[in-house]
């Protein structure tokens, strides 16, 4: 009998604060898979970061190029803009959902460490 290796392609996502990042990376190292996020897609890199976004055509261009990988990580809101590149190929999706109660605070957190 043959074992054939079953390929992961999984994108988690969900409301910010949530966790995506953290479990996108823990799962990326976990199974030896690369990790990639949609905000190193949809924002040029600037600092402070998060200012300019890329042109549609060009994020999509590289999406479309790491997604043609067999297997992969993809952490973050697609927003619809990239569902039509990754949605076909996924294997999973794991949505995270958090209280508020408990997201808000470390959106606080995060926004401070990030830009003060």
């Amino acid at each position: 009998m043959s074992h054939s290796k079953v390929l992961a392609r999984i994108h988690v996502f969900g409301a910010a604060g949530s966790g995506v990042t953290t479990l996108s990376k823990a799962l990326a190292e976990t199974l030896r898979l690369p990790y990639r996020d949609t905000d190193d897609y949809l924002w040029i890199p600037t600092e402070p970061p998060y200012q300019t976004k890329r042109p549609l055509e060009a994020r999509m261009a590289m999406l479309t190029t790491d997604t043609q990988a067999p297997e992969w990580i993809l952490g973050g809101s697609l927003d619809q803009w990239g569902a039509v590149a990754v949605v076909p190929g996924l294997t999973h999706a794991i949505f995270l959902t958090v209280d508020q109660e408990e997201r808000l605070p470390r959106l606080k957190i995060r926004e401070h460490l990030r830009f003060w």
